[in-house]
């Protein structure tokens, strides 16, 4: 489903966010 996967790709993007980060 589209959503699902926008949503999985938000929740990736924060996470690498959080990785560059620290």
């Amino acid at each position: 489903w589209a959503l699902t996967m926008f949503l999985l790709g938000f929740l990736r993007a924060t996470l690498n966010q959080f990785t560059q980060t620290y």
